[in-house]
């Protein structure tokens, strides 16, 4: 079988792979990463797979993280980590950089990068033939969208292109499966964003005032409605032309203070 993402931490992967093997008899032997964020990468090396797929972009950042200094084992916690466990990220070792098909039996599996989005690597996991789209983070359905490492105007375009295409079913990174309808009105959540965004940078307000200052109207009722201060944070750094890969974490943490305080108020 074909993993796609392996969870945060060890016991999430291996539940992962425990509750397939019961269902399918089957194991993992290819496992395909969405994108570099440690909830969908952290689990790789637990999945026990002879093949990681993922984007080139993503592959990088991967590298990149895994020279940074860290803790020998994973810290015990519960349905985390039972702290024997190695502290390791499993590194790409097949990459792709706009499109390549496997074929697994008798099921084709397209994975496709439209371009920067939700980070510089996404890799979208589409089966053509059953009409299934794997999104990773480009879809986020009745949760508000972590966007610290993502282009607005890359997810927006990807998004349109997405429903030009011949898809039923969209799995997103995170909230319930839906579909177009539910891919369109997170797209919209962006353009939402995008258009007060400028109007506020223009005006030379500040991200976390602006995040304070903009109606979200229906995605109020959205979880983790206050990531919109993370959000806007990274908007600036494109309205700006400053942005890159990297997290600003420093801006995050600014504009976060700056919206409670305003909220506050």
């Amino acid at each position: 079988m074909v993993a796609i993402d392996a969870g945060a931490a060890p016991l999430m992967a291996k539940k992962l792979v425990a509750d397939a093997q019961r269902a399918t008899g089957k194991r993992f032997r290819r496992a395909v990463i969405t994108h570099v964020h440690g909830d969908h990468t952290n689990g790789t090396q637990f999945l026990d797979v002879a093949d990681v797929i993922a984007h080139e972009q993503c592959r990088m950042a991967m590298t990149k993280l895994s020279n940074q200094p860290k803790p020998a084992n994973w810290a015990k916690r519960e349905n985390w980590a039972d702290g024997t466990e190695e502290f390791k990220l499993s590194i790409p070792n097949l990459s792709f950089s706009e499109k390549l098909t496997l074929h697994q039996g008798a099921t084709d599996i397209e994975l496709i990068n439209l371009g920067p989005a939700h980070t510089a690597g996404d890799t979208l996991v589409y089966l053509p033939n059953e009409k299934i789209l794997f999104a990773g983070d480009i879809g986020s359905f009745g949760v508000t969208p972590l966007h610290g490492s993502g282009y607005a105007a890359g997810v927006i375009k990807t998004c349109d292109k997405i429903l030009e295409m011949d898809v039923v079913t969209i799995v997103p990174g995170h909230g319930p499966v839906g579909g177009k309808t539910e891919l369109a009105e997170m797209r919209d959540y962006f353009i939402l964003i995008q258009r007060e965004g400028k109007k506020h940078y223009d005006a030379g307000v500040t991200a976390g005032r602006a995040a304070a200052e903009i109606d979200l109207g229906k995605y109020n009722s959205w979880v983790d409605v206050d990531r919109i201060s993370t959000n806007m944070a990274r908007m600036y750094s494109e309205f700006s032309g400053t942005i890159s890969p990297d997290q600003d974490f420093a801006s995050f943490v600014k504009a976060r203070e700056e919206y409670t305080a305003h909220k506050r108020r």
